[in-house]
């Protein structure tokens, strides 16, 4: 039995747990709506006992014989808590059977460039450990507890990194401002924190401990955790950023629009790859 949407925005949700078709979207508060996949429409979906956030909802047909209901929410605040929040709160309502995030994140200077996908491949609270002091000096010694992406997933998303073209024209059909790099895909650690960071010493330090580091953001650790102990049937967490700075004093915004489109379109290119 599928799950019955009445999408009259002045009507409940009628909530039929048994479905499985559904795909989750949370996009990244920095960014906003423009993570917005084109499926995504604005029918409101009003969830009973759940006031304080707007879900929209949208179909992706990938041929006559599938197609995949689309919901998209955003969390109310930036990082990690907001995030898992949201998560635990989008499987209870939902139980999709994928869970995107998408969005922006700082990169990691010299080793990717604007616009570039970052794919979280595993990610760990940077920030999580013990603070201490070690002859007479501070000393932090982290506690790396790591979520890791399906391998199903990642070999897709390999497959699909291999296809340059893809990138190619990702990048010659975005209309606004564009650099000058070729745009590139990323698979591997991503660390999360609880702060925006604009001080490439705090990257160096990250890069201590995971030398393949890959990029650093607020929010990725939160949904995965947040999916892998939520009630089951649990989702399938795929997170995307794209590079919008270098988490250095050169900090802002001129990148933002442009990398939450290359992460939201490479979601839409997955979403047709998916069982």
């Amino acid at each position: 039995m599928k799950k019955t949407y009445l999408l009259n925005e002045i009507k409940d949700i009628v909530l039929d747990i048994k479905s499985w078709d559904r795909i989750f979207l949370i996009w990244d508060l920095a960014a906003g709506k423009t993570t917005l996949s084109k499926h995504i429409i604005n029918n409101i979906l009003k969830v009973p006992n759940d006031p304080t956030t707007i879900y929209y909802e949208g179909i992706v047909k990938i041929s006559d014989n599938k197609q995949f209901t689309i919901v998209a929410a955003s969390a109310p605040k930036m990082g990690m808590t907001s995030s898992a929040i949201l998560t635990t709160k989008i499987c209870t309502h939902f139980q999709p059977k994928y869970l995107f995030m998408v969005g922006i994140a700082a990169g990691i200077k010299g080793k990717n460039n604007f616009g570039d996908i970052l794919v979280s491949e595993t990610t760990w609270d940077w920030g999580s450990g013990k603070s201490t002091v070690v002859d007479g000096k501070p000393f932090f010694a982290p506690d790396q507890t790591q979520v890791t992406t399906d391998e199903s997933i990642l070999a897709k998303l390999k497959y699909i990194k291999s296809q340059q073209q893809i990138f190619d024209s990702i990048k010659n059909n975005y209309a606004g401002k564009k650099p000058d790099s070729q745009l590139k895909m990323h698979i591997g650690p991503i660390a999360t924190g609880s702060m925006v960071i604009e001080d490439d010493t705090i990257v160096e330090q990250i890069k201590v401990y995971q030398r393949k580091l890959i990029g650093v953001e607020m929010e990725i650790y939160g949904v995965m955790l947040a999916t892998k102990y939520c009630t089951k049937p649990s989702p399938i967490g795929i997170c995307l950023k794209s590079v919008c700075d270098f988490g250095n004093i050169l900090k802002n915004d001129d990148w933002q629009y442009y990398a939450a489109y290359t992460s939201s379109k490479l979601m839409d290119i997955l979403i047709k790859e998916l069982d």
